[in-house]
């Protein structure tokens, strides 16, 4: 999948911009960092793409080589992990990978099983999602994000509530993905995205 940004904008109340006159072009191949200072509008730009939010001005246009993609055939097609995203917390985490994934394939993985194996939760199977540490939860819902077929993967912040050993599981992870798929990457720690060819910094100074 291509994305491509068209003049887009995104105002709050007040008519505050965040930013706007954003026109980028991301590629099958490419790993793109979103950049900026706190407040700047990496989250929000993720969201819009994510079809989670939608921009104040200007379009997200998703195409593949042969023609643009409907916007709701699109967003199904997305993967998105971000520390804010809720889990379903009263399921147990094999209760929530069963229900995840009667919407998302399964992908680089045979079975469950296996990527719990990779998650390295084993044991947890039968443990409600609302006991996990936080770490845990981050663990998962980067799991669920790289383990499902997507054409599309865009990531939040992604080690936030990582420990040294879950941020290096996370820099693994992530080398194991399709180089064609795209991957974007809002962050302001290098070693989140120092493997992205390019970086659109979303600040307006």
């Amino acid at each position: 999948m291509q994305v491509s940004l068209d003049n887009i904008g995104k105002k709050f109340i007040g008519n505050q911009w965040i930013f706007r006159n954003l026109n980028f072009h991301i590629k099958p191949t490419d790993r793109v960092a979103f950049t900026g200072h706190n407040g700047s509008g990496k989250s929000t730009l993720v969201q819009i793409i994510a079809g989670s939010s939608l921009p104040s001005e200007g379009k997200v246009i998703y195409s593949n080589p042969i023609k643009e993609i409907k916007v709701e055939e699109a967003i199904p097609e997305i993967s998105y992990a971000a520390p804010y995203i809720e889990l379903i917390e009263e399921y147990t985490l094999k209760e929530f990978l069963k229900f995840h994934f009667q919407f998302k394939k399964l992908n680089r993985v045979s079975n469950l099983r296996e990527l719990i194996e990779v998650m390295y939760l084993n044991g947890h199977e039968n443990k409600l999602i609302k006991f996990f540490s936080s770490g845990m939860k981050q663990r998962l819902k980067l799991a669920i994000t790289f383990y499902s077929k997507s054409e599309l993967i865009l990531l939040d912040e992604p080690t936030t509530n990582l420990d040294s050993t879950g941020t290096k599981w996370y820099i693994d992870q992530i080398k194991q993905i399709s180089s064609e798929i795209p991957i974007i990457i809002a962050s302001n720690q290098e070693f989140e995205y120092e493997f992205c060819n390019k970086v659109l910094n979303v600040s307006k100074d």
